[in-house]
């Protein structure tokens, strides 16, 4: 995904709650051999990672097999919503 395509999501929630940041999601994977991870766009009341997501949450539909990846692209669509302050 590139910022553009991130961008345009983000102003597509932003009727529904402003996007704060980008959150990692471990997916259960319910006895399959391969972990997941996903990332979410999220609000102000579902960034703190030790709470539960709420409703200010919207799946950007990426699936890592690789934890570090995932962190990785969440540190950067995190600094690509901070810069353009959505």
């Amino acid at each position: 995904m590139n910022k553009t395509e991130l961008l345009r999501r983000v102003t597509c929630c932003n009727s529904k709650f402003e996007v704060k940041r980008v959150r990692l999601h471990k997916d259960r994977n319910y006895g399959l051999d391969t972990q997941t991870y996903s990332l979410w766009l999220v609000g102000e009341y579902s960034v703190d990672e030790a709470i539960v997501m709420g409703v200010d949450a919207m799946p950007l539909c990426l699936k890592f097999r690789s934890i570090d990846k995932a962190m990785k692209e969440r540190d950067k669509f995190n600094r690509w919503i901070n810069s353009t302050n959505c």
